[in-house]
């Protein structure tokens, strides 16, 4: 899942949450796969394995403050999961088959415990229930942005506001944006989270639909100096990845696909990589299978090409015409801007 929508109901304009303490947290998956372990993983960089019983686990540890988890185990993947904070919550799961995925995803029914907790499951239905009513995707997104507008200017405390704001920024644009992330509290934008989202909107205002880059030279694998974007062709697709980076990975495969079908006549295709290690970043272009021109100063999220294009974080992607001028920011939106080129000029 490229993302995890959620959306929160407005009960109060109070922040709702716990701060740091311990958590509790006992689970029960209802149609359990025949795994003794169960695997939680926090977003904030821990992994647990527990006992699992019956379907049935337990566990309880410190927390800095709330935060998401999910739970898989070696026969099922991890779905939505569960909003933590320094309390005592019980989750209900159940294990859900879906179209093209090879496992079943462990997906929450019910919570009971912290408000916030129990408000993140009504969230997470609420958004996923969007999808469902015949809208089409501007309004679904429309809706998604309005939320979190309402939300997080009055939850300036919550972190559930970050991470509302660090999942749905695109769809707020860059000035709304910023101005709810200058409204968190000062705890929240000083956080490590914050100061990643602030980083992600820094990028963001800097590649910005309609603003030009300059050029840059990068080095391909053989060493030798590329100028992107291209001064030859009518669009350049860049795409920013990492050997280590799974997203990056699976992303691959549809950039291979769109390569191989796409008027080369008329885009250049380039990707950018912010390994610093030339073995490992060339073995991943080999396995990857990924034909066009691939560059890298191997100089990681700090090296010159990344510190050009403003980026943090990847995957990441840019469609820049031949004066360098921005038309698209992610892969979805440059293959739809192509698309309507080429009708229009048919």
């Amino acid at each position: 899942m490229k993302h995890w929508y959620i959306i929160f109901y407005i009960l109060s304009v109070q922040s709702l949450f716990a701060q740091s303490g311990r958590f509790t947290v006992i689970g029960r998956i209802s149609n359990p796969d025949t795994c003794r372990t169960a695997r939680v993983m926090i977003y904030d960089g821990r992994v647990f394995n527990v006992p699992l019983k019956d379907g049935v686990f337990k566990l309880s540890e410190s927390l800095a403050h709330p935060v998401l988890a999910v739970v898989s185990t070696s026969q099922s993947h991890a779905g939505l999961g569960m909003w933590l904070t320094a309390d005592t919550i019980r989750a209900e799961f159940e294990r859900r088959k879906y179209e093209d995925i090879d496992k079943r995803l462990i997906q929450p029914t019910a919570v009971s415990g912290n408000r916030e907790s129990e408000d993140y499951l009504m969230a997470v239905n609420t958004m996923n229930g969007y999808s469902k009513l015949g809208l089409s995707e501007s309004m679904i997104n429309q809706k998604k942005a309005d939320f979190v507008r309402g939300y997080v200017s009055t939850h300036t405390s919550s972190y559930l506001s970050l991470t509302l704001l660090q999942l749905h920024n695109d769809y707020l644009g860059i000035g709304s944006s910023k101005t709810l992330f200058n409204a968190l509290s000062a705890e929240l934008k000083s956080s490590d989270e914050g100061k990643s989202l602030k980083k992600a909107l820094e990028r963001n205002e800097a590649n910005a639909i309609g603003k030009k880059i300059n050029k840059i030279s990068i080095s391909n694998t053989g060493g030798k100096a590329t100028i992107i974007p291209s001064q030859t062709k009518q669009y350049s697709l860049i795409n920013f990845w990492a050997s280590w980076c799974g997203p990056c990975r699976l992303e691959h495969k549809d950039l291979v696909k769109v390569y191989k079908n796409i008027d080369l006549n008329k885009v250049d295709f380039f990707s950018v990589s912010i390994d610093t290690d030339k073995a490992a970043w060339l073995a991943a272009i080999k396995k990857d299978g990924l034909l066009w021109t691939q560059l890298s100063d191997l100089k990681g999220s700090k090296g010159p090409a990344a510190r050009h294009f403003s980026i943090s974080s990847v995957p990441y992607l840019l469609l820049v015409d031949k004066a360098g001028v921005i038309k698209a920011v992610d892969f979805e939106a440059a293959k739809k801007f192509i698309a309507a080129d080429e009708v229009e000029q048919k």
